[in-house]
């Protein structure tokens, strides 16, 4: 489906996106339709699309203790992070296409992608894409991408604009401009630096209280949290090695959906003459989530409809809205996947097993997961009424998760000589959680370290289940 799919009329940053723009090149589309529209010109007039205000925000700290926002910028007002980039004159051109002006996206001998220049892409190759809305924006992702320039620089070779600003909401890669767009929800530290980011929430957040059950995840190590929640409404600040492991997935996600459009081995034949969709639509042939559904696919019908509805904003039909935690876990069980989400597009299926297999890899974070179920009264829920239908800690341990997300390791990285004992170590190493307890008893059961509140754990557990939500869509010309 094309972006128009899911949010029909609802305005995403500028891009009035409907249900799936590969927030990262697929993240909510699944089964879109090639965006139409022409070729434009070789190079971009440098004019912004039209401004859209920002949702109105808070402009004092409330008693409540909601921190107020001060200069929060649509991203229309996003500029070059490096003034000194060969491509500082076209990237907000090129970047900020929205919905109503594909037509006039670049082609890509003006902006092209990055592994077309280089097969080595370093950090400055990066960062000489990068727009901001703020210059801390800029930094934080800089600090970052040095840390772990080995597993990341390599995944950006398919892509050719990184945009950062204070309303996108979710994150996301879009084939119309071959760039992605980030959430700066995960990369703030201060205070000041938070009021700059808008606190509007996902518009899918809503499409949730369609189902009888809820999906809940978090990421951990060794039994506790792998990071802190840090709420962006307070004025908690915190430091890098606090914001390190959520914007890794997020940016191991978001690229595994650039690379799924344009795998490394497709970058060199591709016409600079063309606007991206129409180089990518070019080598439908060479796309990895085809590959993986071809392979060893989901099998859920039943999940994949009501993935729809709690992700594109489908309305349930028939008996859906009444499937138990219980039955949707059954069938989860029964199947390959590592998060709800994957039954939404293949194109989300492919970007979220890899992003499991190198989060595990890299950090040695596993990823507890349950259905629980929907409370009567979910806007006074505690934690006490999210009751665990099915779940389970480390779903990487299963047989079958594990053979997907090495398929989607492998069409990406090259060979990997070590990548067998890693696989061998992580089999049947699932562990259950005990149905019919809450969801924080059952996370507390498997801590080494003093449980947190309970109170906390829910507001923790909102963040984390958001995870469709940050992670956003990936769209376009989608099959």
């Amino acid at each position: 489906m094309t972006l128009d799919h899911l949010f029909a009329g609802r305005s995403l940053g500028v891009l009035a996106i409907a249900p799936f723009l590969l927030v990262l090149s697929a993240c909510d589309s699944r089964d879109g339709m090639s965006l139409g529209g022409g070729g434009g010109g070789d190079a971009p007039d440098g004019a912004s699309p039209p401004a859209t205000p920002p949702p109105l925000q808070p402009t004092t700290d409330s008693q409540d203790g909601t921190l107020s926002r001060n200069d929060v910028r649509d991203v229309t007002a996003a500029y070059a992070f490096r003034a000194a980039s060969p491509y500082a004159s076209v990237l907000a051109g090129c970047a900020l296409i929205e919905r109503e002006t594909i037509d006039d996206a670049c082609p890509l001998r003006t902006l092209p992608f990055v592994g077309q220049e280089t097969a080595t892409p370093t950090v400055d190759d990066v960062m000489d894409r990068v727009l901001v809305t703020h210059d801390w924006m800029g930094e934080r992702f800089e600090q970052l991408l040095r840390s772990r320039q080995a597993e990341l620089l390599p995944l950006f070779g398919s892509v050719t604009s990184v945009l950062i600003g204070s309303t996108v909401r979710p994150s996301f890669y879009w084939t119309v401009t071959g760039g992605i767009r980030l959430d700066p929800a995960g990369l703030w530290l201060s205070t000041e630096e938070k009021r700059t980011i808008s606190i509007a929430e996902d518009p899918r957040s809503e499409f949730r209280a369609k189902l009888a059950f809820r999906n809940f995840w978090t990421r951990q190590r060794d039994g506790d949290r792998a990071s802190p929640f840090f709420s962006l409404e307070d004025d908690s600040e915190r430091d890098l090695a606090d914001i390190e492991i959520s914007m890794m997935a997020l940016l191991f996600h978001e690229l595994a959906h650039a690379n799924d459009f344009l795998p490394p081995g497709s970058r060199d034949s591709l016409d600079a003459d063309l606007q991206p969709r129409f180089a990518l639509d070019a080598i439908e042939r060479d796309w990895l989530s085809p590959m993986l559904d071809t392979e060893l696919p989901l099998n859920s019908d039943l999940l994949r409809r009501l993935a729809q509805v709690r992700f594109t904003n489908t309305e349930a039909v028939g008996d859906e809205a009444t499937v138990s935690a219980i039955t949707a876990g059954g069938e989860f069980a029964a199947d390959g996947a590592s998060f709800f989400y994957n039954y939404s597009t293949i194109r989300e299926d492919f970007a979220n097993q890899f992003e499991t297999l190198m989060m595990k890899r890299l950090f040695d974070v596993d990823v507890a997961f349950a259905f629980v179920d929907q409370p009567t009264d979910p806007d006074n829920a505690t934690c006490d009424d999210y009751i665990v239908g099915w779940g389970v800690r480390n779903r990487l341990g299963d047989p079958t998760v594990a053979a997907r997300a090495r398929i989607a390791y492998e069409a990406i990285y090259p060979s990997d000589p070590e990548l067998d004992a890693f696989i061998a170590a992580q089999m049947n190493t699932e562990a259950a959680m005990t149905p019919g307890i809450d969801w924080c008893t059952n996370l507390a059961a498997g801590r080494s370290m003093a449980f947190r509140s309970r109170q906390q754990e829910m507001r923790a557990v909102e963040e984390m289940s958001g995870h469709a939500e940050r992670h956003a869509w990936a769209d376009s010309i989608t099959k």
